[in-house]
């Protein structure tokens, strides 16, 4: 018996190879919505998670040679902090930053500085996934007039499934309708599997 060559092999059962991936992409990213993280909801100040490099670490005492500085007990209520922190007066508010929405993920690191008391907050911006699962999708509806001068309508609905870097592979559907002018009514639909890059903030 011959053996057989793996780029014949591969040739003659791309199509299972195609389908067996393609099931094996949809589990994953069904099973990634399932047990993704829920946001954190609008307006409100919920404990953070810690980041990972300290995750596992335990904290040590560290004596400040100056009171800690904090901000006035009025602010926590602009802060929207729940009541375990506006209404205990030991709890006090050391730093408060924005971060920019830039499709990043940041690291916060908020520093204490023992011969002054003060502390001084870190922002750093991490790199984007190489391969990741993402939930995220748009939905966008056009209109506008074609190179007949024909009206035009498009509805465009893109769903992503795999994030690589700042590419995203994913599925888009496409409804259009084309009326008026020198064209019948004439509706039109398609279903696709495809690649966009997005920039800005």
């Amino acid at each position: 018996m011959k053996p057989i060559k793996p780029l014949i092999w591969l040739a003659s059962h791309w199509q299972a190879l195609a389908t067996l991936l393609a099931a094996l992409v949809i589990a994953g990213w069904l099973y990634h919505l399932k047990h993704q993280e829920p946001a954190n909801p609008v307006g409100q100040a919920l404990p953070a998670v810690k980041s990972w490099p300290v995750s596992h670490l335990t904290t040590e005492g560290f004596e400040l040679k100056k009171p800690l500085r904090v901000y006035p007990k009025k602010i926590e209520k602009k802060l929207h902090l729940p009541d375990e922190v506006t209404q205990n007066p030991q709890k006090r508010v050391a730093d408060a930053v924005d971060v920019p929405n830039d499709g990043h993920a940041h690291r916060v690191v908020p520093v204490a500085d023992g011969a002054t008391g003060e502390i001084k907050t870190y922002v750093e911006v991490l790199p984007k996934c190489w391969l990741c699962f993402t939930s995220r999708g748009d939905i966008g509806a056009y209109a506008g007039l074609d190179t007949n001068g024909d009206q035009r309508g498009m509805v465009q609905l893109r769903q992503g499934v795999i994030n690589v870097r700042d590419i995203t592979l994913g599925v888009m559907l496409t409804g259009t309708q084309t009326f008026g002018g020198h064209a019948p009514v004439n509706n039109d639909a398609s279903a696709m599997v495809g690649a966009w890059y997005g920039w800005g903030k």
